[in-house]
């Protein structure tokens, strides 16, 4: 699976060492958009 932001941002790449807030939402093919349940999640990129 890959994060990215955006319908076509596609994925990117996470920095060492850095935290990010990750929202879920998923979008179906009419575009219809659900957010995942419970707050963001805190992940952090790969260390060294």
């Amino acid at each position: 699976m890959a994060i990215g932001r955006g319908m076509c941002g596609g994925g990117f790449q996470l920095e060492e060492g850095v935290r990010y807030s990750v929202r879920l939402i998923a979008v179906d093919m009419a575009g219809n958009e659900a957010v995942a349940p419970g707050g963001p999640l805190i992940i952090q990129g790969p260390r060294p």
